[in-house]
């Protein structure tokens, strides 16, 4: 709790001196106030329990990300932000996807309940599919010819469990001032190509996943199981649906059960697998954000906008708390604390609560062609 309000309150002392000239002094009143609503009043808890608790997975085009999202515009209006709204991008619509139940076990030789979840946008299996899985090793183009024709109605397993870390080194590590150097210069927003160059690398990434996809596809397999990219937890995403629809729904196990059951094949014990996904979908569903603003006071400073951001949305198999409710909190408590305060900032402060992020950053960049022009 501690650490959220002082991130908080940190954002807010920054947001003090944004974009203030060297010679504006700073308001030590008003950073005293903000450290004592921080500190003792914070709410940034409460924001992000109802978040990520209360509205939980928040994947875009879904009935909750939605109601998070009226669920923050209420409380920016309650809190006295102004133009609070659900603010919409033309493009691209997406489909919606409910998942409604899923099943995931080993059946023989003996019961086993997997830990695992079906990837979002995974279509729905019209019964259970059941059977012994074949493990494969599909990592490009360069790999089909080893399967074709092989895989027909199969449960595939893509992939052999590799080698992990057993824990001696601790998790986290403080970097050296050359990794925070290097971190720094990785994206400039000032040098527009930095941006770009990681969206090729994404898209290339991404249609070299697709073009695996369209392979399973092709051969007709029933259900493409994969193994978490952690070993901490079940990692899963989703197909990238705005780019190719899959005919078969896939499934991340956890490493521990994956494993398990391809050292069992390799015995040459006889495995049986049954999954099951229940889900709907929902077509030309559009995006949005979540935008409000505290105007600035200041006539000749108000056009000057200090802009504070977090992604609202998740995938579908956790509460989305880090990734990214907490930054939505802290977003939202710093405002808040604004308005407890009754500062009149000279500068326009405004939020946006991004979705689509994890799609490929539709709502920014949305929100940018809707107020600028082309990124």
């Amino acid at each position: 709790m501690r650490t959220f309000t002082a991130t908080a309150a940190a954002a807010l002392v920054v947001l003090s001196t944004a974009g203030r000239a060297a010679t504006e002094p700073v308001n030590q009143e008003v950073v005293a106030k903000l450290k004592v609503e921080g500190f003792q009043h914070s709410d940034v808890m409460e924001t992000l329990s109802w978040l990520s608790d209360v509205y939980g997975p928040r994947l875009s085009g879904s009935e909750n990300l939605r109601k998070a999202g009226e669920w923050a515009r209420d409380q920016m209006t309650h809190w006295g932000l102004e133009h609070a709204a659900l603010e919409p991008y033309d493009e691209p619509t997406f489909r919606g996807w409910t998942l409604e139940h899923f099943d995931i076990a080993m059946v023989e030789p003996q019961y086993m309940r997997i830990y695992g979840y079906p990837m979002a946008w995974s279509p729905a299996t019209a019964a259970p599919l059941t059977g012994t899985p074949i493990v494969v090793d599909v990592k490009s183009k360069d790999d089909f010819e080893r399967y074709r024709g092989k895989l027909r109605g199969a449960l595939v397993m893509n992939g052999r469990p590799r080698p992990v870390d057993i824990g001696f080194q601790p998790e986290a590590t403080r970097l050296t001032d050359a990794a925070l150097d290097k971190q720094e210069h990785e994206l400039n927003p000032g040098d527009p190509s930095t941006l770009k160059d990681e969206e090729n690398d994404f898209n290339k990434a991404l249609d070299k996943q697709i073009e695996i996809l369209k392979f399973f596809a092709a051969e007709g397999v029933a259900a493409v199981i994969t193994p978490s990219s952690i070993p901490e937890a079940v990692r899963v995403s989703g197909y990238y649906d705005q780019k190719y629809h899959a005919p078969f729904p896939s499934f991340v196990f956890s490493r521990e059960h994956y494993g398990r059951i391809v050292r069992m094949l390799d015995k040459k014990v006889p495995v049986k697998l049954s999954v099951s996904v229940t889900a709907t979908f929902t077509d030309n569903i559009h995006g949005f954000n979540v935008v409000g603003e505290i105007p600035g006071s200041d006539p000749a400073l108000r056009d000057q906008v200090v802009m504070l951001g977090g992604h609202l949305d998740s995938w579908h198999t956790a509460t989305g708390a880090t990734d990214n409710g907490a930054g939505c909190a802290v977003v939202l408590e710093a405002v808040r604390m604004l308005k407890a305060i009754g500062v009149k900032p000279r500068r326009t402060i405004r939020v946006g609560l991004w979705t689509g992020e994890e799609q490929d950053y539709f709502g920014s960049l949305g929100y940018v062609t809707r107020h600028f022009g082309s990124p």
